[in-house]
């Protein structure tokens, strides 16, 4: 008899264990522009220093699962807005991180380039 019940409570513990270190959180939340608060559609959203990340859906909404507890960086991008990082903390308690994020459109400014051509005539002669 003493011998199942060292057992149970080695079980127990095990499982209580494993159901402890093992919590990851999902993290969720809107990309909307800052000044319309329209929905950012495929805006990229990811966890610096991890594979972590995915990409806003048609209403904005993105989800990255499977993190971790810890201490992280976030980062959004959006083609024409300007990036924003954000760093969070997902805690033991926390299961589902909700981080909404507005992004201020910003013009993308490229070099000058000078197209020049020539008469087919001329480079005969």
């Amino acid at each position: 008899m003493k011998n199942n019940s060292k057992l149970s409570y080695l079980i127990i513990f095990l499982i209580t264990n494993s159901l402890l270190f093992c919590q990851l959180a999902s993290i969720t939340g809107t990309v909307r522009d800052g000044s319309t608060k329209d929905p950012l559609i495929g805006a990229n959203v990811f966890i610096l220093g991890t594979s972590l990340g995915g990409a806003s859906n048609n209403d904005g909404i993105y989800t990255i699962p499977n993190v971790g507890l810890g201490t992280f960086t976030i980062k959004v991008s959006y083609i024409g807005y300007q990036s924003k990082e954000l760093e969070i903390v997902i805690e033991f308690k926390t299961f589902i991180y909700t981080q909404d994020f507005d992004l201020d459109y910003v013009t993308i400014e490229g070099k000058v380039v000078e197209v020049t051509a020539q008469a087919k005539g001329q480079m005969d002669a």
